[in-house]
């Protein structure tokens, strides 16, 4: 069964959308009101009401036949986080000397809080540079599916500074298998919340 499409999720839709991360944490207050705290995620999820998003009867469509392709809660897809979409002169994961790995790194003045894996680049939007020196587009390649990029030379050593300008989308899914459609009058309608969740494929 196919866990995931290279599809957009509606981009007119997601932009009117509301939606930020969410964290899982465990709260445990002892008898003297102290707290005792425990992250149950090692990173956040995003989460996003899309139904504030639907403007009109033609969005309206859209979203029940992406709902229909995705089978519900079934299939993942991409979808574009306004808010949060866009790197520029992001220092990358070195795996290897020629293989890197796409990240955005979300700093508290210089200090590194959170190190996010892009798993979805945008087509064409990649810009590598070693050293400072752009690469052109012949000497890497990008698998826009896994966020892996691949070096057509080696680097000299993993101490080399690499960054990366691109665009990202995550990979998301309905997290509801019902989608009830009220039809108030003619052109006029109503939805419910309707969740989206990133998910890690």
């Amino acid at each position: 069964m196919q866990k995931f499409i290279e599809k957009t999720f509606p981009t007119d839709i997601s932009y009117n959308s509301s939606g930020g991360p969410e964290y899982s944490t465990e709260v445990l207050t002892t008898t003297n009101g102290a707290e005792h705290r425990q992250s149950k995620w090692q990173a956040p999820k995003m989460r996003f009401n899309v139904s504030t998003g639907i403007k009109n009867t033609r969005q309206m469509l859209q979203i029940l036949e992406f709902f229909r392709i995705c089978k519900g809660r079934q299939i993942a897809f991409r979808y574009k986080d306004w808010s949060d979409f866009k790197c520029s002169d992001e220092e990358v994961e070195i795996i290897d000397t020629k293989t890197l790995q796409l990240v955005k790194n979300y700093k508290l003045d210089t200090e590194i809080i959170e190190q996010r894996i892009i798993l979805k680049p945008v087509q064409n939007t990649v810009k590598i540079y070693i050293s400072g020196q752009q690469l052109t587009q012949d000497k890497f390649s990008v698998d826009y599916s896994t966020g892996i990029v691949t070096l057509q030379n080696a680097l000299e050593n993993l101490n080399t500074k690499v960054t990366a300008d691109f665009e990202f989308d995550i990979p998301a899914r309905f997290d509801t298998d019902y989608l009830p459609v009220t039809m108030e009058s003619h052109g006029f309608f109503s939805l419910p919340e309707i969740p989206i969740i990133e998910t890690k494929i």
